[in-house]
């Protein structure tokens, strides 16, 4: 079976942030522009879309790296950002 990239969430700092800015999880979904199930699957910590990941972190004010990570295939998990790129 091949293994795909994947996206995974801090289900609890994506919780924690979203009840200090006063938001219930459909608010939450509606300024994402995603459905409800997503930020219950983020919050939960299962892995989750690009869309769904771009559309939290502008729902929270946050950059992607804040809230999420990239797990890769033989465990290259978030690679250091190259410098200059």
């Amino acid at each position: 079976m091949r293994q795909r990239t994947e996206i995974v969430p801090n289900g609890q700092l994506i919780e924690r942030l979203r009840i200090l800015a006063g938001l219930n999880k459909l608010q939450v979904a509606e300024a994402a522009g995603i459905p409800h199930s997503s930020v219950i699957r983020a919050e939960r910590g299962q892995s989750v879309s690009a869309k769904t990941a771009a559309g939290i972190c502008e729902a929270l004010g946050k950059e992607f790296d804040e809230l999420f990570s990239i797990h890769r295939p033989g465990g290259t998990d978030n690679p250091p950002a190259e410098k200059g790129a």
